[in-house]
């Protein structure tokens, strides 16, 4: 448990190549500056292990901290004159102190947190891209909804500008898997809403399906649930077969639709105000008609007001009434 002590002997002369060092869950503080090359990392991240004092780099070849094995650090960190920085990485660290590459070379202390004040750092030293929040809270993110680091950092970035969890978790999936940008993602969910977004997300497997789930068909013919082209009401005799029928187009190239999946739901309302599931099934594409079409057979149905309704995979529906009489 004691970090100086730790140092000494990998710095030699008994241990004489690079060591690692694991430091345990816990607050130390150092000031034994590093000779040797070594490997420091914790046992359990930034979150469980503290470290205080100066931590003084006097040679090349040193690590400090890694994806779930960094420090929250509150002293000063110093590569010491004429020392190759450029073989030294600090990584995956919470620091709340001043940085200093008094060696040649670029200093790597990249994926590091430096609190709400951002990187402090003396000489050249590469700190981008760095953790919006805490090292174990963006390892959280990414556990949680299964992020690569750069969408976790992304997504915390989007939390920090008081995004809701639910449109920034949509917003880097639909960056990820299509490859937009963030303002057209984030124009999409806002326009069309996180619920429509998130479901046609999920049901497509390419970017042009997504999109016409999300602006949904086009309703390109007349006609359904036997009634006029503007929805109107259609009589018809109870034993006769009543059309249902729809056409549907390409959003954007107006093309007509003929894989999408339609069906359609037959209500009447009973006395009291509770509806009564009457009939379902699925309209077949007809390619003669330019539609999909169903001949609802009414046969046993009880005479009075019935309503239609025919819904496709975009998660739309429209709604249809027609009266049955003997």
């Amino acid at each position: 448990g004691y970090l100086d002590a730790a140092i000494r002997g990998s710095n030699g002369p008994v241990l004489i190549h690079d060591d690692t060092i694991l430091v345990m869950d816990g607050d130390f503080t150092v000031a034994e500056p590093i000779t040797d090359g070594v490997t420091l990392e914790s046992a359990n991240g930034a979150c469980h292990t503290t470290i205080s004092g100066t931590l003084s780099v006097d040679v090349g070849g040193v690590l400090i901290g890694a994806i779930r094995r960094g420090f929250e650090i509150h002293g000063a960190i110093g590569v010491s004159a004429g020392v190759d920085a450029s073989t030294i990485h600090i990584n995956w660290n919470d620091i709340y102190d001043v940085v200093t590459n008094g060696g040649t070379g670029r200093l790597d202390a990249t994926f590091n947190y430096w609190g709400e004040d951002g990187p402090d750092t003396v000489g050249f030293v590469d700190v981008h891209p760095y953790l919006p929040v805490p090292s174990c809270t963006l390892i959280g993110y990414m556990d949680d909804y299964g992020f690569r680091v750069m969408e976790a950092i992304t997504f915390a970035d989007l939390l920090l500008r008081g995004l809701p969890v639910g449109k920034a978790e949509l917003a880097i999936l639909l960056m990820e898997a299509y490859g937009l940008e963030f303002d057209d993602a984030m124009g999409l969910v806002k326009e069309y809403g996180l619920g429509l977004a998130k479901r046609a997300f999920h049901t497509a497997d390419t970017l042009e399906e997504f999109l016409v789930l999300l602006t949904g068909y086009k309703k390109s013919g007349g006609g359904g649930g036997g009634g006029a082209a503007d929805g109107g009401q259609g009589t018809y005799t109870i034993g006769s077969p009543v059309p249902l029928f729809i056409a549907l187009a390409d959003p954007f190239t107006g093309e007509p639709v003929t894989d999408a999946i339609v069906s359609f739901t037959v209500t009447r309302m009973l006395a009291g105000g509770t509806p009564e599931f009457v009939s379902f099934g699925v309209l077949a594409y007809d390619a003669t008609a330019g539609g999909y079409s169903f001949s609802l057979d009414t046969t046993g149905f009880a005479p009075g007001e019935y309503t239609v309704w025919i819904g496709t995979d975009d998660g739309r529906f429209v709604e249809y009434e027609i009266v049955l009489v003997e």
